[in-house]
């Protein structure tokens, strides 16, 4: 099987379609992820004793209760830049 930069190099796949690929997955795994990443910084700045939260799923529903469902996907934008600029700067850097 070859690599997507061997098909680069063939000249199958422009580094435009290759870009737009990876930013669209790296958005989509962004998508997943963000709230997961939420509800475990959630759990981990618990103090030791009088926890607030009982697990995962009761940090879902307190979130949710208290500020909607969109609260769940506070921080998307950063951590999209964060995983998406470094494709874009590799292109760069070989297109140059």
């Amino acid at each position: 099987m070859e690599t997507t930069q061997e098909h680069v190099q063939r000249g199958d796949a422009k580094y435009v379609e290759c870009f737009l690929a990876g930013s669209i997955a790296g958005t989509l795994t962004m998508f997943i992820a963000t709230p997961v990443d939420l509800i475990k910084v959630k759990l981990q700045k618990q103090p030791g004793f009088g926890r607030e939260y009982k697990g995962p799923s009761d940090v879902v529903k307190t979130i949710v209760k208290d500020s909607g469902a969109r609260a769940l996907y506070r921080g998307f934008i950063p951590m999209a830049f964060r995983y998406n600029t470094p494709l874009y700067f590799k292109i760069l850097s070989n297109v140059s």
